[in-house]
Order: structure tokens, then sequence, then C-alpha cells
């Protein structure tokens, strides 16, 4: 299977929020282990909240200092045993532009960019709902979110973006 991307592209997000991807990996602030992990690593916070923060339609830039997290990893990974994570990337650049062109090679830094806006907004989300909470995990918040912002239906996106890709 070929890669998504053709570069290793960086996505950056707030480092204020790292206490915020922390949590739902059931971590305290100085990386203790205080509850039962909902993600295991950090690509599944991130992912979580470019959904958030797509459903929410919440972007914000990332400024000061930031963390990083490289497509590759990414590419690694699959949804269901057959999409790559790295696709959703694609995904939430195609939905937000609804420009099928967005998913092009020499497009694919401006993709990850508005990624990473997504990210950094549902990132702010989760912070504000994780605040003052006894959730140490993030699961109950979680549960909260799913019925303040629904599902994403994206099965026409995703159908959309297959076509594409296989032309």
């Amino acid at each position: 299977m070929s890669s998504t991307f053709t570069q290793n592209h960086i996505i950056y997000w707030p480092a204020e929020f790292s206490n915020v991807v922390d949590s739902l990996k059931g971590l305290n602030s100085t990386g203790e282990q205080i509850a039962p992990a909902t993600y295991r690593f950090n690509w599944g916070p991130i992912m979580l909240a470019a959904s958030v923060g797509l459903r929410a339609k919440r972007q914000r830039d990332v400024t000061g200092k930031k963390q990083e997290i490289s497509v590759s990893t990414f590419e690694g990974q699959s949804l269901f045993g057959q999409t790559r994570l790295s696709t959703l990337i694609q995904m939430i650049g195609l939905i937000h532009t609804n420009d099928p062109e967005i998913v092009r090679p020499e497009r694919e830094e401006e993709c990850c960019r508005i990624f990473e806006r997504y990210v950094a907004g549902g990132l702010e989300i989760l912070n504000s709902k994780l605040l003052g909470m006894d959730d140490p995990s993030g699961e109950n918040t979680l549960r909260r979110l799913s019925i303040d912002y629904g599902e994403i239906d994206s099965g026409e996106v995703i159908d959309r973006l297959k076509s594409f890709l296989a032309s």
C-alpha cells in the first residue's frame, strides 16, 4: 500500500493543551498513570481533537509553544484495519475547502495546516470540558461531547475522496 502523503510533514498543536492529551491517556502532569487510558498514544487524542474541532467548526491558529507529531505516525495507523488515519487528515482538508484538489501532492502542506487548526480548536473545546471535572481519563467528557456535537456523517465525503484518489 502506498503512502497517503508524498512527504513526512509535521502537524503542530498548542503545548498549552498537553494536559488534555495526557488526561486522555490517563496520565497526570508528571506522566504518571492515574486512570485507565482512553488512548495509549498521542495520535488518538490528536485525531479526536481534529474531529471535535471540525464538528464544532472551531479552528484556531497554533501559536506559542508547540508540540508536534509527524504525518508518518498517522500513516502507520489504520481505522478499522482499512483506511490509514493520514487519509482522515486529507478528508478534513476536503471537508473544509470543498475542493478535491486539496489532496494533490502540491497542496499537502496546506492540508496539514488546515488539520492542525482544527486540532487546536478541538483541544480548546476538550480543555474547557475537562477543566474542573473529576474525569481523569476523559471518558465521561467524551460521552457528553457525543451528546453535544453528535456524530459527523462523513460517508459522502469518504466516497468522494475514494473516488478522487482512485482516478
